[in-house]
């Protein structure tokens, strides 16, 4: 692991899919205010591949529109809606690995921990109703 949090692994997968190498943070010091509050850092190495994402899943929604618009069985419209929601859970779950990798494990350096990890929490009970 490298001080950017990243192992060789996934830097060698980031590297193979063309993705620019992770710039590492300035941690502040214990006691230090950080740079930006934490609730303001997003920052996603593949933002482009879960942009990707989102417009695919975006095209999913306007084909369940026109299948509705055409009359089409009703079986064949419950399938694509479960195929859509599939899809945004693992945008989901894409996220909120990245913010528990990162903005989490930031907090948790910076001794406010417990604030960040009360607020996975929140974000986890939403995410899995």
């Amino acid at each position: 692991m490298n001080d950017t949090g990243n192992t060789t692994r996934e830097r060698n997968m980031d590297a193979a899919a063309g993705l620019p190498p992770v710039e590492a943070e300035r941690t502040p010091a214990p006691g230090e205010a950080p740079d930006e509050p934490m609730n303001k850092m997003f920052v996603r190495r593949d933002k482009d591949a879960l942009l990707r994402r989102l417009r695919r899943i975006e095209g999913q929604v306007r084909g369940l529109q026109r299948m509705v618009d055409e009359d089409k069985y009703c079986v064949d419209i419950l399938v694509q809606i479960a195929a859509v929601r599939a899809a945004l859970d693992r945008v989901g779950l894409m996220l909120l690995k990245d913010h528990t990798k990162g903005c989490v494990a930031r907090a948790i350096e910076r001794h406010e921990g417990d604030e960040a990890v009360d607020e996975l929490m929140d974000v986890i009970s939403k995410f899995i109703r």
